[in-house]
């Protein structure tokens, strides 16, 4: 039986300053680009890339696509790539 492991108190708190500082970015880019940063030393994520697409086409079955959306404006999307895609479980 594989067991989902804890998630690390770090990143858990990372992922509330990535949510905390969005509001303080000066524009869209450097918010966009801060959270691709932020997220990519997460255990399981081999990259992470923001496109303008909301829903991206990729033959990467190791792919994540995570939309991003305000109210009902489509913002494009996070494009991640896994390696492991246990080790990200608990953060998700």
């Amino acid at each position: 039986m594989n067991e989902t492991k804890s998630p690390r108190g770090d990143l858990l708190a990372r992922l509330l300053l990535i949510q905390n500082m969005a509001a303080f970015m000066p524009g869209r880019k450097s918010l966009l680009d801060a959270v691709c940063r932020g997220l990519e030393d997460f255990p399981g994520i081999s990259g992470i890339v923001h496109t303008a697409e909301a829903i991206p086409e990729t033959d990467n079955p190791s792919s994540l696509v995570l939309p991003i959306r305000h109210n009902v404006l489509a913002l494009g999307a996070f494009v991640v790539e896994l390696d492991d895609e246990e080790a990200l479980k608990p953060y998700i």
